[in-house]
């Protein structure tokens, strides 16, 4: 093998190392704990859900993002949206608040700016809030662009916290306070409507789409529950499932290359230092002993 072979191999093992860190940066997903400058904050429970913790608020409790603090009108469609489904944080398309996927959610760089609402309860007091924002790990708003209310969801699907109404949906039926009537699974969504509430529920028994009702404080609301292998996130959900694959076989590669590397010029080096000198054949042609005074 030559040097330039080397040198190739070189330039591949830092194509690689940019590479990997380009997928790691490109992730807008939540990785760590945060919290904002009003103390409200992200972080993980014990079933490893990211969950949002608040801070004591005395926001009004309506929907309505009017006032003279942390009440951008901008996000009353937002907030309206965030609270009729069971997600405590989620992202939203900032041109048609349309739900774009949980905490794991991925932004694209190519979509730009989009909207994170967040709801939780802490101290008896519950509150939900939204905010643009372009990377991962974010909850500081610029120029006062949140609205922050003291109200909860409809109802909670993911275990962060139990909503003022007490309905919680999970996959277990002993714990669930939602339940779908019997044969619901049998009406498939066809053609939904901007009236329905769309959940995107913990329940694998879901096959397709299905309409349910639920009853909250004796008002019964029309429901669409989504099926459980069609993940908001889109092609997120499978990024979540290739990374963990993908990124220890890029290392093992890279590992491999490093070596090979390093060994090869270690020989390289051994080889030159135990050659020497060419060894002397005789004197040129034509020479005469005369010639070296």
């Amino acid at each position: 093998m030559s040097d330039a072979l080397a040198s190739h191999i070189e330039k591949l093992l830092l194509c690689l190392v940019l590479f990997i860190g380009f997928i790691g940066f490109a992730d807008g997903r939540f990785t760590a704990p945060i919290c904002a400058p009003d103390n409200n904050c992200i972080q993980k429970n014990s079933q490893g859900t990211w969950c949002y913790i608040p801070a004591p608020s005395t926001s009004g409790g309506t929907p309505d993002c009017v006032g003279p603090s942390f009440k951008t009108p901008d996000m009353t469609p937002f907030i309206a949206v965030h609270i009729k489904q069971g997600l405590s944080i989620a992202y939203y398309n900032e041109v048609d608040t349309a739900l774009l996927g949980d905490a794991n959610y991925s932004i694209p760089v190519a979509l730009g700016r989009v909207v994170l609402c967040a709801s939780g309860a802490w101290a008896g007091s519950f509150q939900t809030q939204c905010l643009p924002t372009q990377q991962d790990n974010n909850m500081w708003p610029q120029f006062n662009s949140e609205c922050i209310v003291s109200i909860a969801q409809d109802f909670v699907s993911d275990g962060c916290y139990v909503p003022k109404s007490g309905n919680i949906l999970t996959d277990d039926p002993s714990t669930s306070t939602l339940k779908l009537p019997p044969g619901s699974l049998s009406a498939p969504l066809s053609s939904p409507t901007r009236s329905l509430h769309i959940i995107t529920p913990t329940l694998t028994t879901f096959i397709e789409p299905t309409i349910s009702t639920i009853v909250t404080n004796g008002v019964t609301q029309t429901i669409v529950v989504a099926p459980f292998n069609a993940s908001s996130n889109g092609p997120n959900q499978s990024k979540g499932v290739v990374l963990p694959i993908v990124l220890p076989l890029f290392f093992v590669i890279l590992v491999a290359l490093g070596v090979f590397v390093w060994w090869y010029k270690k020989r390289a080096r051994e080889r030159r230092y135990f050659a020497g000198p060419p060894p002397f054949d005789g004197p040129p042609p034509q020479w005469e002993p005369g010639d070296g005074k």
